[in-house]
Parts: structure tokens; sequence; C-alpha cells
């Protein structure tokens, strides 16, 4: 019924491709052995595994336990066929939950998920508390959704600069 977490949409895939071309000043790629990925509402974990392929470890995080029960499954299978464990862990997790503590990590992403206002101004909060906390970056694909708005609002609301509350465009993808 609720196709959230089974469903690969394309901002997940724009957003998995960006994570394994970012290189840091050096040149160097930003997600390697050593480095952590933080996936918020991760759905199929298509980002974690995308980062864990490239040496990265990766959590995983979702709202609901059915997603990650198959981001688990997809993890063993993909650890298979490329012949290396991956390093992907799963972990509820509520971007709403202002209670709830946000997991460090060296590149934070989400994919398709501002799907609600309330979402969108939850994110952009997480967003601001991972930069705060030591984050180096954070990647957010979307497709247009309803929360997009209230995402760069909040950014605004919470100091981000309005220039850098926005979204790029990514070559052969389009919103919508």
């Amino acid at each position: 019924e609720d196709p959230y977490g089974v469903v690969l949409w394309p901002a997940a895939q724009a957003v998995a491709r960006e994570l394994v071309a970012l290189t840091d000043g050096s040149g160097e790629p930003l997600l390697r052995s050593g480095s952590v990925l933080l996936e918020l509402g991760a759905g199929t974990g298509l980002c974690s595994i995308a980062a864990a392929s490239v040496g990265a470890t990766a959590l995983a995080t979702d709202y609901r336990p059915e997603p990650l029960e198959l981001i688990e499954r997809a993890t063993a299978s993909n650890s298979e066929r490329l012949g290396k464990a991956l390093a992907v862990t799963t972990s509820i997790f509520d971007i709403c939950d202002e209670a709830a503590t946000l997991p460090p990590a060296d590149v934070v992403a989400a994919a398709d998920v501002l799907y609600f206002a309330s979402t969108g101004r939850a994110l952009a909060r997480r967003c601001v508390q991972a930069l705060r906390s030591g984050t180096r970056l954070v990647v957010i694909g979307d497709c247009d959704r309803p929360g997009r708005g209230a995402f760069l609002e909040e950014l605004v609301a919470e100091g981000v600069s309005p220039s850098a509350a926005r979204f790029q465009d990514v070559s052969g993808w389009t919103a919508g």
C-alpha cells in the first residue's frame, strides 16, 4: 500500500550517482574508506549501497522497519554480486522526531522525502543540525514534491543563505 520503501525513485538514482562522484578539495573521493554516509529516509537504500560500494560506511535510516529489512537484503545481495562486504547498517530514525539524536556523519543524504511541508521543515532542521555538528556536505534530491518550498524556507529560517538554499539541476534528470 505504501510504496516509499519499495520503489526506486529517480531522485535516489540522481543522488547516488552524485555521491559516488563527490571529491574533496584535493580531488580525492569524499566517500571512501573511513568516511561515513548517513542516509535519511532511505527507502530502498540505494544511496547507502552506492556509498558503501566505493568504500564508505553507511547508515541507512527510515521511520519504518519494512524498508530497512529490504535494505539489509539488498546489501547482502549486492555484497555477493560485488564480491566484497558492503558496510551498510540500518536503524529506525524519524527525522520529524525532534527528541531523536541525529547520528554523526561526514556526508548526509536524502532522496525524495519532501512529500509534506512538515517533513520538508524537519529535514531542513536536520540538515542544518548535521552541518553544525561537523558534517562536511549534505546532498538532497527531490523531484519537486509538495514539501520542497517548506524545506527551502526552513533552511533560510535556520540561517542558511538564500543563495545556498536552492536545488541544482542534475544533468540528465528533470523534476516532476
